[in-house]
């Protein structure tokens, strides 16, 4: 089932429902966040929200999904574009996933909302700005 499912969604250029226009607007919600954020883009895929957060803001995101044919994508794309931000790859399993506490201010995970206790803990907590968990599911 899985060969299937990443022979089927490899070629597309979003593993699910959105687009750019839609993480504009939820990063443009948040409150005071940090001017340079550290951002964990979990479940990536090939990466189209990863971008556009690294087209908004001078941020550092960690783009992490387990189908390494996603992340070659995303890579070959990051080097294409003009940003913001920078990115890095990381082929890991959200489940496994293992950061040093207080690591990032912003999570961004679409439909993969069962691994917010491991995001609570590696959020960063400090009085300059706020941190946050935008999670949907689909």
């Amino acid at each position: 089932m899985t060969e299937y499912f990443i022979e089927c969604y490899k070629r597309l250029d979003r593993q699910g429902p959105g687009d750019e226009k839609y993480t504009e607007i939820a990063f443009s919600l948040l409150e005071n966040p940090s001017p340079n954020p550290r951002i964990l883009d979990v479940g990536c895929g090939s990466g189209s929200q990863t971008l556009a957060l690294a087209h908004i803001a001078p941020c550092e995101i960690t783009a992490v999904d387990v189908y390494d044919c996603l992340l070659n994508k995303l890579n070959e794309n990051a080097q294409k574009e003009t940003l913001k931000g920078t990115v890095a790859t990381l082929s890991a399993s959200m489940v496994e996933l293992q950061f040093e506490a207080a690591q990032f201010h912003l999570i961004w995970s679409k439909g993969y909302i069962y691994i917010t206790d491991m995001c609570f803990n590696i959020m960063k907590k400090d009085d300059e700005s706020n941190s946050y968990i935008l999670t949907s599911h689909y």
